[in-house]
């Protein structure tokens, strides 16, 4: 058994597109096999990892599929955060519940 010569180059690799390395300058939107993590801030048993499901919709706890297909994440927590003050026994002063909604790598919003 032979053992094959070290290899003596590499060719080089085409250049990347520096548009392709810019930084987006819109806000991340929701789709389909989106995952997230929501949590009604104050009850950590409602902590929930979910999916965007195919047809762009989000089930979490006792509400309806909510379409969240193109909703930013802040746009998303306050449709929730609207969603489930109509289930609280206890209605939040000043407005909805306030809850977080953040992808699964980490990047997110809570508040109300």
């Amino acid at each position: 058994m032979e053992i094959p010569a070290p290899v003596e180059s590499v060719a080089h690799a085409p250049e990347m597109d520096p548009l392709l390395l810019r930084p987006p300058t819109e806000p991340f939107t929701l789709g389909p096999g989106d995952q997230l993590t929501i949590e009604i801030l104050g009850d950590p048993t409602t902590r929930a990892e979910r999916v965007v499901g195919p047809d762009g919709k989000l089930y979490y706890h006792i509400l309806p599929g909510l379409d969240v297909w193109g909703l930013t994440l802040v746009q998303t927590r306050d449709l929730i955060a609207d969603r489930m003050q109509s289930f609280l026994r206890q209605k939040t002063a000043g407005g909805p519940c306030p809850c977080a909604v953040s992808r699964a790598n980490g990047c997110g919003f809570s508040g109300a």
